[in-house]
C-alpha cells in the first residue's frame, strides 16, 4: 500500500538503503533509533529503496534481512531509481532522510533537505 501525503503532512522520515543495511550489520533497531531522536516520527521507504534492496538481496544477506525488515513500512512513491528516487520523494513530500552515504547526503543538503546520519552506531544526528 502506498502512502499518499501532502507536503504539510506529519512526521515521517525516509530511510536510505545504506542506512538499512548498516542497521542490519550493526544490529540496530531502526524503529527504536528513530523514535529516540525523533518521537512520533514514522520511518518510510521509497519504491527505489525497495527495488535496490531486492536487487542486492541476491548477493548480500544483509540486504535480504533489510528487505524483510522494511517490507511492511509505509512507502512513498518515486519514479526514479537509487539516490534520485530518494531525492525526488523527499522533495515531493517535504521529508527528511536518514543516510550514512556521504554522496547522497551532500546531494540532499544541496537541495535544502534535512539529513540525519548515525553516529557511534547508535545516535541519529543532523548532518551539517
Amino acid at each position: 500500500m502506498k502512502t499518499s501525503m501532502k507536503r504539510s503532512d506529519g512526521k515521517m522520515i525516509i530511510l536510505d538503503t545504506n542506512f538499512i543495511i548498516y542497521s542490519v550489520i550493526n544490529k540496530i533497531n531502526i524503529v527504536e533509533t528513530v523514535r529516540e531522536k525523533l518521537p512520533d516520527t514514522v520511518p518510510v521507504v521509497t519504491d527505489s529503496v525497495i527495488q535496490e534492496l531486492e536487487g542486492l538481496s541476491h548477493s548480500k544477506s544483509e540486504a535480504a534481512v533489510g528487505l524483510r525488515l522494511v517490507r511492511n513500512f509505509p512507502k512513498v512513491t518515486s519514479t526514479r531509481n537509487g539516490d534520485d528516487g530518494i531525492l525526488e520523494a523527499s522533495l515531493k513530500y517535504g521529508l527528511p532522510v536518514i543516510t550514512n552515504d556521504r554522496k547522497l547526503s551532500s546531494l540532499l543538503r544541496n537541495n535544502h533537505i534535512r539529513v540525519y546520519s548515525l553516529r557511534d552506531r547508535r545516535y541519529l544526528e543532523v548532518r551539517k
